[in-house]
């Protein structure tokens, strides 16, 4: 009923909590169209080869991205940055977050708690478990077992035992908000320095949360919808945040001087060298050696350069991270940039318009009487 025979219909997204409801939706959407785009979230490591073995094309699984965020927080603070701002979770010229190094409690051993713990045994933490089900208990399959009790996370007699006065950070990351605020403020309170980290489930107009004094929040919901619209609207920006480890904090941080040079808030948007795309770049780039930073040329003055940063190029399904301006373009490539509005029309134009692409290549306008009576005499 909702079209997805339609050839109009062009992806099917399906974020239930229920991973065997996202499953019978994958499979029946795979038998009523083939060739649609899916995205769908999986929560364990069955559940997404399972929807790879269907052909699913984008599987995200929140846990696992805020486990690689809290990995990037702890080793690559800026880069985490940038990635947040991509997510649209923070800003630009926000501080870095910044998890530190030492000994942290986690409560809860759920999804995500799992996806936590690889995480911080990664990166030689010591950790201790504090867990509500007594149940979950038998899932505890540490090769070095570490400290795990049962019980209320709350409780101020089991937080002491799991040695909170010389903890560095908590993380609160049950399915239960409440729970989850009540952890952290009972923490807060047996060691005034401790770092605090919770996962908020419910999205909401307004958030306790945010009033909470809390120094890290993490949204599985958020954090999964605004990947999932990457993934699937701007393919792109998904491939350059996959991919943006390569650079280190020193290039990263000097990309984020540049980016807030050009505003507090630099738009991003792609190019294709191809006839839909840059029909007259296309037209011309076999011929001519059309360099990069061609297309960065004011179309105001030449002699003046818009604000304008490659942040990727794809070519022949080759990545490269913020490209050199000397590169010449070729037929097919795809560029990522960050830019202003000014940068971004004028791109527009050079691409597609001839009299801005030869003002901006020759220095000087393009006249249509001698391009037609050049015409007529041939």
């Amino acid at each position: 009923m909702a079209g997805i025979k339609s050839p109009y219909c062009k992806a099917i997204v399906s974020l239930f909590e229920n991973d065997a409801l996202n499953l019978r939706i994958a499979l029946t959407s795979k038998v009523l169209n083939p060739n649609i785009t899916m995205a769908i979230k999986s929560t364990t490591k069955n559940q997404t080869e399972n929807l790879m073995d269907i052909g699913v094309q984008i599987i995200e699984n929140p846990f696992d991205i805020i486990a690689e965020h809290m990995h990037m927080a702890i080793n690559n603070p800026n880069t985490l940055k940038v990635v947040r701002w991509i997510y649209g979770l923070c800003n630009l010229y926000d501080p870095p977050l910044h998890l530190p190094h030492g000994k942290y409690i986690v409560c809860g051993y759920g999804r995500m708690g799992k996806s936590i713990y690889e995480v911080l045994k990664h990166n030689n933490f010591e950790i201790s478990f504090a867990e509500i089900n007594p149940k979950m208990k038998e899932q505890f399959t540490f090769q070095n077992q570490p400290k795990v009790l049962i019980g209320d996370g709350d409780d101020k007699e089991m937080l002491k035992a799991l040695g909170i006065d010389t903890c560095v950070a908590i993380i609160a990351g049950t399915n239960d908000d409440t729970t989850n605020l009540s952890i952290l403020a009972t923490a807060k309170k047996l060691n005034p320095h401790i770092v605090t980290i919770a996962r908020e489930n419910e999205l909401e107009d307004f958030s306790i949360f945010e009033s909470s004094n809390i120094d890290t929040i993490f949204i599985p919901a958020k954090v999964l919808i605004n990947k999932t619209i990457n993934a699937i609207l701007n393919p792109a920006l998904d491939i350059f945040i996959k991919n943006i480890h390569a650079l280190d904090e020193i290039h990263v941080t000097t990309l984020i001087k540049q980016l807030l040079a050009i505003d507090l808030h630099p738009k991003l948007f792609t190019l294709k060298i191809d006839s839909q795309q840059a029909f007259i770049l296309s037209k011309h780039c076999s011929t001519l050696n059309l360099p990069l930073s061609l297309l960065r040329t004011s179309l105001k003055d030449r002699n003046f350069t818009n604000n304008l940063i490659p942040l990727m190029r794809i070519r022949h399904k080759e990545i490269e991270l913020l490209p050199d301006w000397n590169t010449n373009l070729e037929q097919n490539d795809i560029y990522l940039f960050a830019g202003d509005d000014n940068a971004h029309e004028h791109l527009e134009y050079l691409a597609n318009n001839i009299y801005e692409f030869y003002f901006a290549y020759y220095g000087e306008e393009k006249s249509f009487l001698r391009q037609w009576f050049s015409k007529e005499k041939h």
